[in-house]
């Protein structure tokens, strides 16, 4: 997925938050919801990486 930050903003007032925005210790952020069925969805996509040679 690209831009988990925006599908958040759009999403976060008009559905039920399980887990808000965050990053995962494996690299990911993502947040989870509840949907009409009260199964938890989860959307997230890649961190991006430090540059090691920090340019």
């Amino acid at each position: 997925m690209r831009d988990v930050d925006a599908l958040f903003a759009r999403l976060a007032g008009r559905v039920e938050v399980v887990e808000a925005l965050h990053d995962t210790a494996y690299g990911v952020r993502e947040f989870i919801i509840r949907d009409c069925n009260r199964f938890w969805l989860t959307f997230g996509e890649p961190k991006a990486r430090a540059r090691i040679d920090g340019r």
